[in-house]
């Protein structure tokens, strides 16, 4: 889990930095992570159909962060 916990964050900082630099730790933290899962949850564990379900959780989360990021939700002009 902190190998994936640990991309994540990763992956957030790609999204809010774009730093490009991230993506092949990226890759390998995750690949590391599916490695050890593999080895304790059969391919048709329950655990892969919520780690999935998770996956696209997140995913959504941060197409709802970038939109917010785009709408000016405070008018500080206004009150200057």
């Amino acid at each position: 889990g902190y190998y994936y916990y640990y991309s994540l964050l990763k992956v957030d900082s790609l999204v809010d930095d774009g730093n490009t630099n991230l993506i092949s730790e990226i890759i390998s933290l995750q690949e590391r992570t599916i490695k050890i899962l593999s080895r304790i949850f059969k391919p048709n564990s329950h655990f892969w159909i919520l780690w999935n379900k998770r996956k696209k959780e997140y995913f959504k989360a941060v197409e709802i962060e970038k939109k917010l990021f785009k709408i000016d939700l405070f008018d500080f002009g206004a009150y200057s």
